[in-house]
């Protein structure tokens, strides 16, 4: 039936405003569902169709996170490159500005999680120079990008300079969330130097936060990271009762990166556990389930 009554619209339009019209009025209809990843990806093409570029640019912005998460990532990079040159376009309009350092923002995170440090890098740096035309103060996210970027690139001080940029503004903040973020990214990089437990002690306390606020991601991600610090200390039994419980998180919020990342980082527990010496089934279940979903979303 939905076929037949788009071909009965759309037979008798003569004029692109009539079509425009139609179009808006489907971008409505699909925003007024649910925040279903979906729905917003086709809230946003009609209104590109539409003519409203602007607004299909704050869609793909706002929601660039849970794109990622939930595998889109076929569909996303297009979407966000659109935005950045819709955006451009008004070079003296303050918020275009910001929206531009937004956009290049959410870009250089997708990029980042891909393993395209370099065009993240580059998009980091497009960002900032937006941002700072329009004297933006809070830029906690885009140092966290430029954390994230150096430490995928294995240069732990650089990025430990900037995840601590990020606890100094949660801290001139007096934001508490951001504080928890920003000392779970520190751990990570004191984990990635060597000082376990220093990464340990940072994700527990971050842990605290996250568990009495039900943020389940961000309570996920820290079992994710305590289970491969346990795992480095030969602590297997904690190491796999937490990835287990990342795991089972991850599942119920539909975080299919994040599942696919974690069983990736089963399997290298797995295969660092003496005890399983010899035995390479369960890791190379673990290592197919990540595959598998690593090919369906697109990250070569």
């Amino acid at each position: 039936m939905q076929e037949i009554i788009k071909d009965y619209c759309l037979s008798d339009v003569r004029k692109k405003k009539t079509l425009r019209t139609y179009h808006e009025r489907a971008a409505e209809y699909y925003l007024s569902k649910n925040d279903n990843p979906e729905f917003l990806l086709e809230a946003s093409y009609h209104y590109t169709k539409a003519g409203e570029r602007e607004k299909s640019a704050q869609i793909v912005i706002n929601n660039t996170d849970e794109f990622i998460s939930k595998g889109f990532w076929k569909k996303i990079e297009e979407p966000l490159n659109n935005a950045i040159t819709t955006l451009s376009k008004h070079r003296h309009d303050p918020h275009s500005i910001k929206g531009v350092g937004l956009a290049h923002l959410r870009i250089g995170y997708f990029y980042s999680a891909r393993g395209d440090l370099d065009l993240a890098l580059k998009h980091a740096k497009e960002s900032y120079k937006a941002l700072m035309r329009v004297q933006e103060k809070d830029l906690f996210q885009l140092y966290t990008l430029f954390g994230d970027i150096y430490q995928r690139k294995g240069k732990f001080d650089t990025s430990m300079e900037y995840f601590e940029k990020c606890l100094s503004l949660a801290e001139k903040n007096d934001d508490d969330y951001e504080k928890a973020v920003a000392n779970a990214n520190i751990g990570m990089v004191f984990s990635a130097k060597g000082d376990t437990t220093k990464g340990i002690e940072l994700y527990c306390n971050s842990l605290k936060f996250f568990e009495s606020h039900n943020d389940t991601k961000n309570v996920a991600n820290a079992y994710g990271n305590l289970s491969l610090a346990y795992s480095k200390l030969n602590e297997y039994n904690k190491a796999y009762n937490f990835i287990k419980k990342a795991i089972k998180l991850y599942k119920e919020i539909g975080a299919t990166y994040e599942i696919a990342r974690t069983y990736g980082i089963y399997a290298d527990i797995y295969l660092g556990d003496a005890a399983n010496e010899g035995n390479f089934n369960p890791a190379l279940e673990c290592l197919f389930r990540s595959l598998e979903t690593y090919q369906q979303i697109g990250h070569v």
